[in-house]
């Protein structure tokens, strides 16, 4: 940390660079740290995508038909698909956000996130 960035200063970037509805989203329902209001779609989602899972999974094993194979390996697979690229979009999306702020602070990624937790405790 070469120099000192003061509050107001870091809120003028940081304002400048807020983070969208599509990251907030993502953020909340898909983070490690999940607020307990919000995590109800996550258990659900867990829980139809392991039955799809599995439903396909047996089938196969026990030999169905490829239609009875094919519905619930198809649910699994749009599920996925519709959870996991949107949630890399919005992580390089965020990526890009916090590149922005450090790059026009001139500090390093090191010091944006000293930054960030002495400025905002857990946000994004």
């Amino acid at each position: 940390m070469n120099s000192i960035i003061t509050k107001e200063e870091f809120d003028i970037v940081y304002n400048k660079y807020k983070a969208g509805k599509f990251i907030h989203f993502f953020y909340d329902y898909f983070n490690d740290i999940i607020n307990k209001n919000k995590k109800y779609l996550t258990k659900y989602l867990l829980i139809i995508l392991t039955v799809t899972f599995f439903l396909g999974f047996f089938s196969t094993m026990f030999n169905f038909s490829k239609i009875i194979i094919g519905i619930p390996t198809f649910i699994f697979a749009v599920l996925l698909v519709l959870i996991i690229i949107p949630n890399i979009i919005a992580r390089k999306l965020n990526d890009l956000r916090i590149k922005r702020i450090y790059k026009e602070l001139g500090i390093t990624y090191d010091d944006y996130v000293y930054y960030t937790n002495m400025y905002y405790p857990k946000t994004l």
